[in-house]
């Protein structure tokens, strides 16, 4: 599995670990991009200082416009990702940010041994699964009813095998 590092060139945005500072605004964008579905204050400082978990901010100057979180898990053999969580501010949506967030959490997971990487999106998010269709990820499954009472979601898993050679962000 391999992350590419090109970044888009319409992206302009450093790419850093999670800071407590970053919590309100991280909070903040959750809220606004995930409603009822968003993970609490407390579920962020768990994902900062768990071993498990890369927590990836954007930093437009000292602004935080989008995160990303990234957990590894089997921590046998056969290691797997999981793409927990992604958002970009609404201001900032469509210039390749989501993209290169994504590669970058994608080359943390890679190195640190991981094979196969899943994500859970919902089924009328189009934006997004063309996003991560671009970067190979394929339909694996529907998950009925995963985000509440007819609120689907789509599976979609990364390998090596399904990687796409030609990645282009944007």
């Amino acid at each position: 599995m391999s992350a590419h590092t090109e970044a888009p060139t319409k992206a302009r945005a450093d790419i850093d670990r999670f800071r407590l500072r970053d919590l309100g605004a991280v909070r903040r964008l959750e809220k606004g991009t995930f409603g009822r579905h968003a993970f609490d204050g407390a579920t962020f400082v768990y994902f900062a200082f768990s071993r498990s978990h890369r927590f990836l901010v954007a930093r437009d100057r000292s602004e935080m416009i989008g995160y990303v979180v990234g957990r590894q898990s089997g921590w046998g053999r056969r290691k797997q990702g999981h793409i927990v969580s992604i958002a970009v501010r609404d201001d900032h949506r469509r210039h390749g940010l989501g993209a290169t967030l994504l590669t970058e959490v994608l080359a943390q997971l890679r190195d640190a041994g991981v094979e196969e990487v899943v994500l859970e999106v919902g089924e009328t998010n189009d934006s997004a699964i063309r996003l991560y269709q671009r970067f190979g990820f394929e339909v694996d499954r529907t998950l009925p009813n995963f985000y509440g009472p007819g609120e689907h979601a789509l599976r979609m898993v990364l390998t090596a095998s399904s990687e796409s050679p030609t990645h282009r962000p944007e």
